[in-house]
């Protein structure tokens, strides 16, 4: 059971630090997306899916449920990294790296 809890609160972490990064200190790059009409960027059913995973580990906290968060989170990641607006590098390693970095193989 604690590791079950441990692995919550983990993964509730790096969910915190995965949307912190792509934080802006301006929203300039938000009025430019709303402005400008041939900016796309397709992220909400990334963002959809992802969030439905992790209200589903939070629910069954299991192995297998750990695997398609993580999965749901990687492809949510690659998906804002590949928008033309996104630059910073940076933060999307160390959300990635994070991400890796949880091992759900002792949650069952």
């Amino acid at each position: 059971m604690k590791q079950i809890l441990y692995k919550s609160f983990l993964i509730a972490s790096v969910s915190l630090f995965t949307f912190s990064c792509f934080e802006t200190d301006d929203g300039d790059i938000y009025e430019d997306i709303i402005l400008d009409p041939t900016v796309e960027c397709n992220v909400e059913g990334y963002i959809d899916s992802y969030l439905s995973a992790v209200e589903t580990f939070n629910a069954y906290p299991t192995s297998s449920n750990c695997v398609i968060l993580k999965n749901r989170a990687m492809d949510m990641l690659n998906a804002i990294h590949n928008c033309d607006f996104y630059e910073d590098t940076e933060y999307w390693e160390d959300a990635v790296a994070a991400w890796n970095n949880i091992n759900c193989s002792d949650l069952d």
